[in-house]
């Protein structure tokens, strides 16, 4: 992984990626695996092989189905996504609104700011229309980049279960900008992509390849979903240190549209993505 660069490998890293890959090894139908943490930390110091065969064959020895390969996925999208998304749930518990929620657990005023901002951006207080619903979300991305908070709007059909996010509100604090479009078309950016992901996408296989081939079976964002709107409000801080605002979004907006979606139709899904099936059966329970 990218994250490693400039530091020798961790050997626990490495022995929980052994556990990983013996249980798909498992799954597979293989039942035995053997990882040589040596063997693993030479390969990730370039010393070692790393290539599939055509087979399957890995470079412990161990025979799948299916090729070996490295999947780059954003792991702030599959952590922030379900813990966010539980925030609301806490707050009714509480007896508060989500957002004031929020602030009263938030010390760091920078990250209070873009709180306050894109709720009183996106008029959180206000009504909305019937079957639409609302949701928040906030992360510093790594805990150490950008701040960034999402409020959507969405709208779900019962009789059909599609959701879709009619409108976006996002507020961002980068540190000091330099070039504020550039930003700006980074958030929009990952907001159209995270919905993309949390309503449709998901990789399917069965005992023997993967299933999703094309874009029939391989669903993304059409234009006809896209949200009405998508605002990005930057809180340009001169004189601080820059953030990297790359990946700062995805997180956060899935969260607020699952929490939107939950908010409009009554219902809490727990399993991505949000697809219209599984919110009319949810709808149904």
């Amino acid at each position: 992984p990218r994250r490693h660069r400039g530091r020798p490998p961790m050997l626990a890293e490495f022995r929980q990626l052994a556990f990983d890959l013996r249980h798909l090894f498992e799954a597979c139908g293989d039942g035995q695996f053997e990882l040589d943490i040596g063997a693993a930390a030479a390969i990730k110091e370039g010393r070692g092989n790393a290539e599939a065969t055509d087979e399957g064959q890995d470079v412990t020895g161990s025979k799948c189905p299916f090729k070996s390969e490295a999947h780059n996925c954003r792991g702030q999208y599959l952590r922030l996504t379900p813990t966010r998304a539980m925030l609301p749930s806490l707050a009714q518990a509480a007896g508060s609104d989500p957002v004031e929620f929020r602030l009263k657990h938030l010390e760091d005023e920078r990250a209070r700011a873009v709180v306050t901002t894109a709720a009183e951006r996106f008029g959180w207080s206000q009504r909305l229309a019937t079957g639409h619903g609302r949701g928040f979300a906030f992360a510093r991305y790594k805990n150490l980049a950008a701040y960034c908070a999402v409020a959507i709007e969405s709208e779900v059909t019962p009789e059909t279960g599609r959701a879709r996010a009619v409108r976006a509100v996002a507020a961002v604090d980068a540190g000091q900008v330099i070039n504020p479009d550039g930003l700006v078309n980074q958030i929009e950016g990952g907001i159209i992509q995270s919905i993309s992901w949390t309503l449709y996408e998901q990789v399917t296989f069965d005992e023997r390849r993967i299933t999703t081939i094309d874009w029939s079976t391989y669903p993304i964002l059409r234009f006809n979903a896209v949200p009405d709107s998508v605002e990005v409000h930057v809180l340009d801080r001169p004189g601080q240190p820059f953030l990297g605002a790359g990946e700062a979004t995805q997180g956060p907006a899935a969260a607020a549209l699952a929490n939107a979606i939950a908010n409009a139709s009554g219902a809490r899904l727990r399993d991505l993505p949000l697809t219209r099936e599984r919110i009319k059966a949810a709808i149904a329970a």
